[in-house]
């Protein structure tokens, strides 16, 4: 890196350009959505294993001692219960591979979706247009590198904590020594603050300069120690900014559960985006030598984009996104992928009420478990607050679920087979069929179909990307550039159809449930 004077390169100057880099690339948010998928492959491993193992504890007897514990909140009951060694071995023998395959699958989808952000941001910020064609050409690149180069990061970052979790939850299943296990935790919280601060630029020498594993991790470092104000600047600067976002979700009183939601998305897609913008900007461009800081400065212009141009913005988005909608669900060729991803929410609604026959409703019932009450959630709410927490939540959940499908399609169907086996476990617990068409239908007529929409396009995202990755051609690269921009924006377009579902579950569905007997 060449060298630059003092004054060269400033965070408000950097975060200011930024922001506009992002608002002439949009694509750029594309990789945070990706990042967002990687929850959903997690939670549909552990939903697997969480499935067979329920499974299991249901044939042993052990289900009904858990479920009684739970119910009656009798945690100490449980946590004896767990203690002992037939049910610890039982639950070590499906959430250890759970967490293996986890752990190995996140950091291999993660080089993927790291390798898209940074070679993106390195592209926006030298002057050419990002795309969604330009991030989804960019996945494979170095992807292997940013894998493993992840994993040592997080390795290094994380360890500290990780041995101070240990050692707390070691003298407490003890009961002795308490007092040191919780000092030995709260002293391991340092370093790893300090590892992670001296690693923020990691990913991106991977991308910048080619690096891999240690190399990149001590260019991190270095480039940290030798510019640790502006550095500094940029770290304080994002916490502070999520923790704005975060604490103005509480300030309205009714408002927590929607704020909570929207602020998750913004922060996914508008503001992570910016500052790994800038903090890509600021490696790019600072020298050797130390920097002098400076103070975050909001331009009038920015505000009044952010105002103005920004929800314009965002309803011209969603206007195109109504129309790759309406080509998705009518299109031929996708008929095999809605067929698809209805028959996961059939084969998972089959096996949930199976599971729920074949003693699971009668364990719960003898439990303790009291059918036909309404979730207290739903009464203690504000109906238009809970509508539209219900609204985002299953909009980002959909989100996830869609774009998951690019790792591996299984990923999607295995989420909408989750959902059909709640569903079909909840319904052996209802009195009757028309107590429980009160609950689903009302809002389920427009959220279920939204869902196997969701995952429909998931699993074609999937398929495509297989090809791309098999055959690489321009014909297949186009077709798996179409796919990727037309799930980008049918997604968006799904919000419109979780908004009217999550209101209506929130507003009407409990009216008609009071009046098919739920109490």
């Amino acid at each position: 890196m060449g060298s630059l004077s003092a004054k060269a390169v400033s965070f408000d100057d950097s975060l200011s350009r930024c922001y506009w880099t992002w608002r002439k690339n949009p694509a750029t948010s594309v990789p945070t959505m990706l990042n967002s998928s990687l929850s959903i492959m997690v939670q549909a491993i552990f939903s697997i294993f969480g499935i067979m193992l329920l499974v299991k504890m249901q044939s042993d007897g052990i289900l009904i001692q858990l479920l009684a514990s739970l119910l009656n909140s009798d945690y100490q009951g449980l946590l004896r219960l767990v203690e002992e060694p037939f049910i610890l071995n039982t639950l070590l023998s499906y959430l250890t591979p759970a967490i293996i395959l986890s752990v190995i699958i996140f950091f291999l989808a993660a080089g993927f979706v790291y390798s898209a952000e940074y070679s993106s941001y390195v592209i926006a910020l030298s002057g050419d247009n990002v795309k969604v064609e330009t991030v989804m050409s960019r996945i494979r690149y170095k992807w292997r590198s940013m894998a493993w180069t992840h994993f040592l990061s997080s390795l290094i970052s994380l360890g500290p904590i990780v041995i101070g979790t240990a050692v707390l939850l070691y003298t407490l299943s003890i009961q002795s020594f308490t007092v040191v296990g919780v000092s030995i935790f709260l002293l391991s919280i340092i370093p790893t603050c300090i590892l992670s601060f001296s690693l923020i630029y990691t990913e991106i020498a991977v991308i910048k300069d080619c690096l891999t594993g240690l190399s990149a991790i001590r260019r991190s470092f270095n480039t940290v120690r030798r510019n640790w104000k502006i550095s500094l600047t940029y770290a304080l600067a994002d916490l502070f900014l999520s923790g704005l976002f975060i604490s103005a979700a509480s300030l309205i009183p009714g408002a927590g559960l929607p704020l909570s939601s929207l602020v998750s998305i913004a922060v996914s897609f508008i503001v992570i985006p910016i500052m790994h913008l800038t903090k890509t900007s600021i490696y790019s461009d600072v020298a050797d030598g130390k920097l002098e800081s400076s103070y975050v400065i909001i331009y009038p212009s920015l505000l009044a984009d952010v105002v103005k141009g920004l929800p314009t913005f965002l309803l011209h988005k969603f206007i195109a996104g109504l129309s790759a909608l309406k080509s998705f669900i009518v299109g031929r060729n996708n008929i095999f992928y809605h067929l698809t991803s209805l028959l996961a929410l059939i084969i998972g609604l089959a096996a949930g009420l199976e599971f729920g026959y074949s003693g699971f409703a009668n364990d719960l019932l003898n439990a303790g478990y009291v059918p036909g009450r309404i979730n207290p959630l739903v009464s203690s709410s504000i109906p238009v607050s809970l509508g539209l927490y219900i609204f985002l939540h299953n909009w980002q959940v959909s989100l996830a679920t869609a774009l998951s499908g690019i790792w591996f399609s299984v990923t999607p169907f295995v989420s909408i087979f989750v959902n059909g086996f709640i569903l079909g476990s909840v319904y052996t617990l209802v009195p009757n069929f028309f107590m429980f068409a009160a609950a689903i239908l009302p809002h389920g007529v427009i959220e279920l179909p939204s869902f196997i929409l969701a995952g429909s396009a998931g699993i074609r995202l999937g398929v495509f990307f297989y090809k791309f990755n098999k055959a690489n051609d321009d014909k297949m690269n186009s077709e798996f550039y179409y796919v990727a921009r037309q799930t980008i924006y049918l997604l968006i377009a799904l919000a419109l159809l979780f908004l009217i579902a999550g209101l209506i579950e929130a507003n009407i569905t409990p009216i008609i449930m009071h009046y098919a007997g739920w109490t």
